[in-house]
């Protein structure tokens, strides 16, 4: 399962529209993994995350997301993604963008 975690909130439509775009992906939000009839996913979610869809990302979050490949900050601000920011490992295998201006 690939999962694209959207944490950051889309305009109407936006969610319904990446989802078309990449079938092959499951796009998450935290309404859906709260509501999941799965266990696993309620409770283990980042290792499932391959792409975050964020501008905020602890170094807690970091060490549980393995699998994490992208975070896309929909901000032009990524001082909040903690293993970016800071000397480790995962910031070698991490691809962090960002949005230009803000709302746009």
């Amino acid at each position: 399962m690939s999962v694209v975690y959207v944490r950051n909130k889309l305009k109407d439509g936006e969610m319904r529209e990446l989802q078309e775009e990449f079938p092959q992906y499951e796009f998450l939000n935290q309404a859906d993994l709260e509501s999941s009839p799965l266990e696993f996913l309620r409770t283990r979610y980042w290792d499932y995350v391959e792409i975050l869809y964020d501008d905020t990302l602890s170094l807690e979050e970091c060490d549980k997301a393995l699998r994490l490949r992208w975070v896309h900050s929909p901000t032009p601000h990524c001082d909040k993604i903690a293993c970016y920011q800071q000397e480790s490992k995962r910031k070698e295998n991490l691809l962090v963008t960002r949005t230009n201006e803000i709302n746009s």
